[in-house]
C-alpha cells in the first residue's frame, strides 16, 4: 500500500516538472540535494506563497536555503532557539550568499538594518554578481511590544527591497 502512494506522489510530480535537469543543484549550493529536498525546491521557486510542513530533521532548512537566489534580499525570521542552525547550514552548505545576523536591542537592530540596506543598494547599482543577503532575525525580536515605538519604522526598513520573507516556526 505504502509503494503504491509512492508511485502516485511520482507520477504527479513527473506530470507537474519538465524533465530531471531541472532538479540540478543551484550553484550556490554546495551539497547534493535528496529528491524530497528538490521537489520542495521547485515548489518553494515556482510559488508566491508556499508552506514546508515536513517533520523535523528531514531538511526543511535547506530546501528553503535552496531556493534563496543569491542576489535576492530575504529575511529569514526564526525562533532564537534555531538561530544557530540557520546561521550554521547557510555557512556549510552555501557559497556566495551574504549572511547577516541582525541581533540586540531595537535601536542596534533598526541600525544593522539600514547598513545592510544601504550595502545591498550600493552593490545592486555597481551591479555586482550575487548582490543579494539573507537576514536572520528572532521571530520574538519582531513583537510590537519589544519594538514599542519603533515597530513601524523597523517594518518599512525590512520591506525596502524585499524579494523573500522566510518564518520558520
Amino acid at each position: 500500500e505504502g509503494h503504491l502512494f509512492i508511485r502516485f506522489l511520482l507520477s504527479a510530480v513527473e506530470k507537474h516538472f519538465a524533465p530531471r535537469e531541472q532538479f540540478s543543484r543551484p550553484d550556490h549550493l554546495s551539497v547534493e540535494l535528496f529528491p524530497h529536498q528538490q521537489i520542495a525546491r521547485r515548489y518553494l521557486e515556482q510559488n508566491e506563497r508556499f508552506a514546508l510542513l515536513d517533520g523535523t530533521r528531514v531538511g526543511k532548512t535547506l530546501c528553503v536555503i535552496s531556493a534563496i537566489p543569491p542576489d535576492w534580499k530575504a529575511v529569514v525570521m526564526v525562533p532564537a532557539g534555531v538561530l544557530e542552525v540557520w546561521q550554521e547550514q547557510l555557512g556549510d552548505f552555501t557559497r556566495g550568499l551574504r549572511i547577516e545576523v541582525v541581533r540586540g536591542p531595537p535601536a542596534e537592530r533598526l541600525r544593522q538594518l539600514k547598513r545592510i540596506n544601504q550595502e545591498l543598494a550600493s552593490r545592486r547599482l555597481k551591479g555586482e554578481e550575487n548582490a543579494g543577503v539573507v537576514i536572520l532575525m528572532t521571530i520574538g525580536g519582531l513583537r510590537e511590544e519589544t519594538l514599542k515605538d519603533q515597530a513601524e519604522e523597523m517594518y518599512q526598513v525590512i520591506n525596502q527591497d524585499l524579494d523573500l520573507a522566510v518564518v520558520d516556526e
